[in-house]
């Protein structure tokens, strides 16, 4: 008896079997998404009542002192609440947790609503995150209120950042408070490699030939700077060789080629050869 003769399955079937198939693979994708995220987040949605999908992010108090990352990408880089952008499927608490943890390595639960985007958060585990994520770990302190105003804040996210600040942080009074003032007198006469107080928002003016409020030395003004002190082979404040196209790259946390220490890169290290 002859074989049965099998027809080609039609185009319209074939489609839909490879469109079953590729969702299925997204649906895998986004469940393992979400199995990678769920040691990291919390059930914040239900307990703060918060139904929310949006960016979001975490302001995190310690002693008195909040937790900020450094940005330093985008059209306005500058310190920051720990943040970022909703994936698929989570609540705005979890973002915020969930982003706080990929940015600074510290586990944290919101605990409450301050905006619909932003979230007061309590740290549960330090060193959690340990696999860098999209953009990576930041750069990250501990500010006191006494310290917002010499900071420049990134641009455009995340509402009144220093009222929000304000708000949650109180100042330092007595003993504390006189700890403050010589802090921030050492703070005032910290300087760049052009001798331009850095941590006041102060930089080389090629224009001016002087140091300037609101400039920033950047790498060939501080070739030039250094070479006039060290010579050729000189460094800046992070230990840089801005001659040499060098400058601290946040994202390496070292100098790197085709960086450029900026000057608030530069006022932290400063500050951290005092310590």
């Amino acid at each position: 008896m002859p074989r049965a003769r099998q027809e080609p399955p039609l185009l319209g079937e074939t489609l839909l079997v490879q469109l079953h198939r590729d969702a299925s693979a997204l649906k895998k994708a986004r469940d393992s998404r979400v199995q990678k995220v769920a040691g990291i987040t919390s059930d914040c949605a239900q307990s703060l009542q918060a139904w929310g999908k949006s960016n979001a992010a975490c302001l995190v108090v310690r002693d008195n002192k909040a937790l900020l990352v450094y940005v330093p990408y985008g059209s306005a880089p500058g310190w920051d609440f720990p943040g970022g952008q909703r994936h698929g499927g989570e609540f705005s608490c979890q973002t915020a947790e969930r982003e706080t943890c990929e940015e600074t390595g510290y586990q944290v639960k919101a605990v409450a609503r301050i905006s619909s985007y932003v979230f007061k958060c309590e740290i549960v585990a330090s060193n959690v995150c340990r696999k860098p994520v999209d953009e990576g770990f930041l750069r990250k302190d501990w500010f006191a209120q006494d310290q917002i105003n010499g900071l420049r804040f990134r641009g455009g996210s995340w509402g009144d950042k220093q009222g929000t600040l304000r708000e949650h942080l109180t100042s330092s009074t007595s003993d504390n408070a006189a700890d403050s003032s010589t802090s921030d007198s050492a703070l005032a006469d910290m300087h760049d490699v052009c001798g331009c107080k850095v941590c006041q928002n102060k930089g080389f003016s090629s224009r001016a030939q002087t140091c300037a409020h609101g400039s920033e030395s950047d790498r060939q003004e501080a070739c030039q700077c250094a070479k006039r002190q060290q010579g050729s082979g000189g460094v800046d404040s992070c230990g840089c060789r801005p001659c040499y196209h060098e400058g601290w790259s946040v994202t390496r946390g070292r100098c790197a080629w085709g960086s450029s220490t900026d000057a608030s890169e530069a006022c932290e290290c400063e500050k951290w050869k005092t310590r």
